[in-house]
């Protein structure tokens, strides 16, 4: 069998992928991501569907909507396009969500309660 040549890519952090920041996304997008977020939070069994001038134009927009979805302000959330067949190259589906939390996060979140807990029975 062939000697197989791997190479380990480390993943960078949501933060420290973009040298954007949130004033320099156009505050149309802004809205417009802040107003999907919103409805799909009232409604999170769908999805939503846009259609624009060209393929170039849709790319363009997911790529700086993507971008704001992990440094808004108010907290990181999840921007995932769907797959969609047979629908023009224009139009795209996507589903803005909630990041869920991990373990680690609920067990951090858990030691910071414990710790105040703490401090607040020894005084």
């Amino acid at each position: 069998m062939a000697q197989l040549d791997f190479t380990f890519i480390p993943t960078q952090s949501a933060a420290g992928s973009s040298n954007v920041t949130v004033d320099e996304i156009p505050e149309d997008v802004r809205k417009d991501v802040e107003a999907v977020y919103a409805a799909l939070k009232t409604n999170p069994n769908g999805r939503m569907r846009v259609s624009f001038k060209s393929k170039a134009e849709a790319l363009q927009w997911i790529a700086v909507a993507s971008a704001y979805c992990k440094i808004r302000t108010e907290g990181a959330i999840r921007f995932r396009r769907s797959p969609t067949r047979d629908l023009p190259e224009n139009v795209i589906d996507f589903r803005i969500t909630d990041i869920p939390k991990t373990g680690t996060d609920e067990i951090r979140e858990a030691a910071e309660a414990l710790k105040g807990d703490t401090a607040k029975a020894a005084k």
